[in-house]
């Protein structure tokens, strides 16, 4: 079901080049779309605590840009990313951008679906993490 005002909704290629702006420069294809300190600002944690909607299943941290804050999900150096994240084993939908290191990542599938040994979209972040790990060092 889509709920503009709750879920994001596009496809894959657009969020990867929504993310793909707030993972660089804030340009897409020679054009300035957003400037870094919006970028910034954007990333600023303003909320923190109980989600009075959801009670204690979700912890309501969010940016001023909408991203959520309340997920651990780290880079290869140990920064936090910043994006948005399906909870693991609820279809792994999770997009993030890693400014620092100019990676911007999405994943999106079918649908919702409860399994909580489904860890797809964090593998999948893992393996993107140790190829550009590799390609630094091998540079």
């Amino acid at each position: 079901m889509e709920i503009p005002s709750a879920n994001g909704i596009g496809t894959s290629t657009a969020l990867a080049k929504l993310y793909s702006i707030l993972a660089t420069t804030g340009e897409l294809d020679g054009q300035v779309l957003l400037k870094p300190d919006t970028i910034t600002k954007m990333r600023e944690q303003v909320t923190s605590g109980k989600d009075v909607v959801m009670g204690d299943y979700v912890a309501s941290q969010f940016t001023a840009g909408g991203f959520f804050t309340g997920c651990e999900w780290v880079n290869s150096d140990g920064r936090p990313l910043f994006g948005t994240y399906d909870l693991e084993g609820r279809g792994c939908q999770t997009t993030l951008a890693d400014r620092e290191g100019e990676l911007a990542f999405c994943y999106l599938t079918n649908g919702h679906k409860f399994d909580p040994e489904d860890h797809r979209a964090s593998d999948l972040v893992t393996a993107a993490y140790m190829c550009t790990d590799k390609l630094e060092v091998e540079m």
